[in-house]
């Protein structure tokens, strides 16, 4: 009755060891396990919750840590931590039976008897064969895991990364409030848009959660940290489609957040994908077409050939005699590097559509004329024409 006892029990010590490894991490022979199985037969769920746990926290802690001592975020419970305690003082030789601590510690009142030592050839043949046993049969349903040392452990709360983790969840699936949102420090929002930013469709409902809302503090971290790097990276056209539906959005919700911390810097950076541009500022109202404008200005000292055509959305700004003024000063010193550029011959075409020789002063007037006649593509002669009859119409 013994023997098949003590093999079952290998049996099974077998199986767990396969399937849990990492559990296993007290140093334990195949001998010392059969000699003591017997011995420890009424107390080996208790024996494998204890060894599994607590070597493996020892080897991180050191053997001269204090039991009490915290590991992270981590504490031993209160019951881990007695049984412990009464551990250190029991010498550690488990065949020793001068020591009934043992049978105190887990209310164990059988007489255990030591079985005696059997040849190790015997007892490599006695793990071959259960192995192979274990290999045909398949796993007891009857055993279960062992418990990992992390179980046997109280969480203080959830880490800043789990807690993120967590939220990115509850956003992929659409549930992300505006309150979880708002108790979110500003590292941990933005650690939050780095985990969406690799999901289309989860970028969408939180711009439709930030947008239900007035909170400014949110758009502008969805701007700055979120859409932002999104516009500059290259994305496939699935994504683009997403970005300017999230970019109409957003500066129709919050059009001066829109214009300062995304759609300025979009300008005023490199070259990003116009067309996304264009559909986000054709939405804009015209006072924010105009501050747009007078940013783009202060920040830019030449423009770039790119820039003809996000400007294009913003030619009702133009109207402002004060900015067409800024903006005919900026024509000036790009006109040389841009001379043969048909894209910037556009541009001229159209800048002098819109002027009002009425309103300009005559040096605002003379300096459009030195452009026109400097530039050398046939789009020159249309606007030198158009505005020779502007001029005669005042």
């Amino acid at each position: 009755m013994k023997s098949e006892r003590r093999e079952r029990l290998g049996e099974n010590m077998v199986r767990l060891q396969r399937r849990n490894p990492e559990t296993m991490s007290f140093k334990i022979t195949w001998r010392n396990f059969c000699c003591e199985a017997d011995r420890y037969f009424a107390i080996r769920s208790t024996l494998s919750l204890v060894f599994t746990s607590y070597p493996a926290i020892q080897e991180v802690l050191g053997e001269s840590t204090p039991m009490d001592a915290s590991w992270a975020n981590w504490k031993f419970s209160t019951t881990l931590h007695d049984m412990l305690r009464q551990l250190e003082n029991i010498p550690r030789n488990l065949r020793d039976n001068d020591h009934p601590q043992w049978n105190l510690l887990f209310e164990s009142t059988k007489p255990h008897l030591m079985m005696p030592e059997e040849p190790a050839e015997v007892v490599e043949r006695n793990k071959d064969e259960s192995l192979i046993h274990t290999s045909l049969s398949g796993p007891d349903p009857q055993i279960e895991p062992l418990p990992r040392a992390s179980q046997l452990l109280i969480s203080d709360g959830p880490t800043e990364d789990t807690f993120i983790a967590s939220q990115a969840d509850e956003t992929c699936q659409d549930n992300l409030s505006i309150e979880q949102l708002l108790s979110l420090s500003d590292n941990q929002v933005s650690e939050l848009f780095s985990q969406l930013s690799q999901e289309d469709s989860s970028i969408l409902p939180l711009i439709e959660t930030v947008c239900s809302s007035s909170q400014t503090r949110l758009a502008t971290l969805v701007c700055s940290n979120l859409l932002l790097p999104l516009f500059m990276s290259e994305s496939d056209e699935q994504r683009g489609r997403t970005l300017i539906r999230c970019l109409v959005q957003l500066t129709t919700s919050f059009p001066g957040v829109s214009v300062e911390h995304l759609l300025l810097p979009l300008l005023t950076g490199p070259e990003p994908e116009i067309s996304k541009l264009d559909a986000a500022i054709t939405t804009l109202s015209l006072q924010f077409k105009t501050a747009l404008l007078s940013g783009f200005l202060d920040h830019v000292t030449t423009l770039e050939e790119w820039h003809t055509s996000v400007i294009q959305p913003l030619y009702p700004a133009l109207q402002d005699p004060v900015s067409m003024q800024r903006f005919v000063a900026l024509l000036a010193v790009s006109a040389c590097p841009l001379v043969r550029s048909t894209r910037f011959g556009r541009l001229l075409e159209s800048v002098a559509r819109l002027v009002h020789p009425d309103t300009l002063p005559s040096s605002v007037i003379h300096q459009l004329n030195t452009i026109f006649a400097g530039h050398k593509t046939i789009y020159s002669i249309g606007a030198k024409t158009i505005l020779e009859s502007a001029l005669e119409g005042c």
